[in-house]
């Protein structure tokens, strides 16, 4: 279930979000919109995922403040439902890791997280979203994080959101730490938050979980 929000009496549609990301192999049926008041919609389906069960949320037609924006922020979705990839990367170097495989556990939050890595030598990786529909304000991104080390570049960076492209490196640990790139400035209704890696060596690695994007 998608739901988008239009400003212009659907002349336009924009904030595309995936209210119940479900695995493929669940099912997410009878799905519901109502509005609740003149800025709150509560929608309801009956999933499969992560159990069965009908389940309630809620949102907002307006940017809510202190809410994360993000699409299958921790990967519990076991893919990579709702993120863009390009180049040489998915699946080969893009990979969910945890409950399925049990490497790296546990996970900074729930039970999965992405993993971006070298299999073959030299290689890169990228894994982004495009937030659209934001009011303008200031925003701020912030990933659960750990890293080998050793790459070409390993970055998370947020762009398009207005403003020059804002970037933090990967920190080189084996333990989850918490990176933030903070006071973005959004001025275009959109902002495109992401991860890049290039490795020089395919012993190298870089781990992410638990990403936020939200309106301070």
């Amino acid at each position: 279930m998608h739901t988008m929000i239009s400003a212009d009496n659907g002349a336009t549609w924009q904030h595309k979000y995936n209210v119940f990301p479900v695995s493929d192999t669940r099912s997410s049926n009878w799905n519901a919109l109502m509005t609740v008041d003149a800025t709150k919609v509560a929608t309801v389906t009956s999933a499969t995922y992560p159990a069965n069960g009908i389940y309630l949320r809620f949102g907002y037609t307006a940017t809510p403040f202190q809410t994360n924006l993000v699409n299958n922020p921790g990967f519990e979705t076991a893919n990579v439902a709702g993120w863009t990839t390009y180049g040489d990367d998915y699946p080969q170097r893009i990979l969910i890791h945890g409950a399925n495989d049990g490497v790296g556990l546990p996970a900074a939050e729930g039970s999965y997280f992405v993993g971006l890595a070298g299999t073959s030598g030299p290689a890169t990786a990228y894994i982004g979203q495009t937030i659209t529909g934001l009011d303008n304000g200031t925003y701020t991104m912030r990933a659960r994080m750990r890293s080998s080390g050793g790459q070409n570049s390993c970055v998370m960076e947020v762009k398009d959101y207005g403003g020059s492209m804002r970037q933090a490196g990967c920190p080189v640990t084996t333990s989850w730490t918490p990176v933030t790139i903070s006071n973005v400035q959004v001025t275009n209704g959109q902002a495109t938050i992401g991860f890049y890696v290039s490795n020089s060596s395919p012993s190298q690695w870089a781990d992410i979980d638990q990403v936020e994007f939200f309106r301070e």
